[in-house]
């Protein structure tokens, strides 16, 4: 009981206090309240102060009625863009003149209500316009123009002022040549053709300074993808001796063209060269080879050059029968084979050696400042060695030894000692000469 006695009187102490806090309050906003009522009567109706009061009313009400287009500006919510790069149209007879002076591309500034740049920017119509349709020959100055913008928008244009130069044009005849573009998108085992072209000239367009400038004029042929014969109308264009694209008007624009695409190959035999040299007492006894042959893909002009594809054996660790995987080399210029690698089997057998006598040297590098003139060789045959095994000196004859002097540099009368060169068609035994140099005497 006392305890909820002791509940109550602390709720009414709280209802107390509160009262007393909202009573003041009360107190002092009505005490501000007559105060500002007291000091407005006697702003406004005292003598003192209702001519000023007056006067302020009087200019409110003056301003609101005769407020001007100049006044309501103030309150427009105006802004600055920048549309860049935008294109110049030229206005001219392209087929009388050549143009130059003039940019491609100018940035133009706007200046506005905020809504009519929003609107330009999503239209996005402007134009900038060189208007030469009036001018001749010579050098004029003029203002590039921006169309499709509404007058009450400001206009700004960088190099707006313009000193524009007009040149006749005068025509000439070119010499068609041509380029394949995109040779890297096309397979490289094909080969292509001497294009053949409708004409074998065009001609050019231009002011004579222009025309003076033109080195070549070239067809440029597509040939991504291609894998046969086709035809295309290449589009042409005109360089200077610097490679630089010249505009002109070149006539007609394109030509039309055919190219023959081929596939050349060829098969040649695959040739073991031993590399290194092998332990005293050993030699290759048989090689034997999972490919024989080779089938080659480049230009013609580069397969014509190629009689058979070397692989190297390196031989120094080889001590006992053995089977390897070598890879093959292609020579520079063919662009693909029918393998990249061949598998080696080799046997070792003791090794033995074969001389051949009197085997000729022949001469090689002849200029032809010698060809009048008398050449003794101190030496005309020579003895080769041949060392390897039984097996692969037994299928060596004379003819497969190659013994050669090279006389190149030599175009005067004199003496000169040459050292020799010894090669044969087996790759894998050694040769050895009796000899290693001679003298090479020349007189007339």
């Amino acid at each position: 009981m006392n305890k909820k006695r002791k509940q109550r009187e602390d709720r009414r102490e709280i209802k107390e206090n509160l009262v007393e806090k909202y009573s003041k309050v009360e107190r002092a906003f009505g005490r501000f309240y007559k105060w500002i009522s007291v000091w407005t009567d006697r702003i406004l109706f005292s003598q003192r102060y209702g001519k000023l009061v007056a006067l302020l009313l009087a200019i409110f009400v003056y301003a609101v009625i005769n407020i001007s287009d100049d006044a309501s500006s103030l309150f427009e919510t105006r802004q600055v863009y920048t549309f860049y790069s935008q294109p110049v149209n030229v206005l001219v007879n392209e087929e009388t003149y050549e143009v130059s002076g003039i940019a491609e591309s100018v940035d133009v500034q706007l200046q506005g209500d905020i809504n009519d740049l929003q609107m330009i920017r999503q239209q996005n119509n402007i134009s900038v316009v060189a208007d030469l349709r009036q001018l001749g020959e010579g050098s004029s100055e003029i203002q590039l123009e921006v169309q499709n913008i509404p007058s009450r928008v400001e206009v700004f244009i960088e190099s707006g002022n313009v000193n524009v130069v007009l040149k006749k044009k005068v025509t000439r005849t070119y010499t068609l040549g041509y380029d394949f573009v995109n040779q890297s998108q096309m397979d490289a085992t094909y080969d292509l053709g001497e294009p053949q072209f409708d004409s074998d000239t065009v001609n050019v367009r231009a002011s004579e300074d222009t025309l003076d400038q033109v080195s070549y004029v070239k067809a440029l042929i597509d040939v991504s993808g291609v894998n046969s014969d086709f035809e295309t109308d290449a589009p042409l264009a005109a360089y200077n001796e610097n490679g630089e694209k010249l505009q002109v008007d070149i006539i007609p624009e394109t030509m039309h063209v055919k190219v023959g695409v081929t596939q050349p190959k060829k098969t040649v035999p695959i040739q073991v060269v031993a590399v290194g040299t092998m332990e005293e007492d050993l030699a290759i006894e048989t090689c034997t080879l999972s490919l024989d042959e080779i089938t080659l893909y480049g230009k013609q002009s580069v397969l014509d050059q190629i009689s058979s594809i070397e692989v190297s054996l390196p031989v120094s660790g080889i001590n006992s029968d053995r089977t390897l995987n070598m890879p093959i080399t292609l020579p520079s210029g063919v662009t693909s084979a029918s393998a990249n690698q061949v598998t080696i089997s080799v046997t070792v057998g003791e090794r033995t050696s074969r001389t051949f006598s009197d085997v000729p040297i022949d001469r090689t590098n002849v200029s032809d400042a010698l060809a009048d003139k008398q050449i003794r060789m101190s030496d005309e045959t020579v003895d080769v060695t041949v060392y390897g095994s039984e097996t692969m000196l037994q299928n060596i004859d004379k003819e497969d030894i190659m013994v050669t002097a090279d006389l190149k540099g030599i175009s005067e009368n004199g003496e000169t000692t040459l050292a020799l060169a010894v090669s044969g068609s087996n790759r894998l035994v050694e040769y050895d000469l009796s000899i290693d140099e001679i003298t090479v005497t020349v007189n007339d």
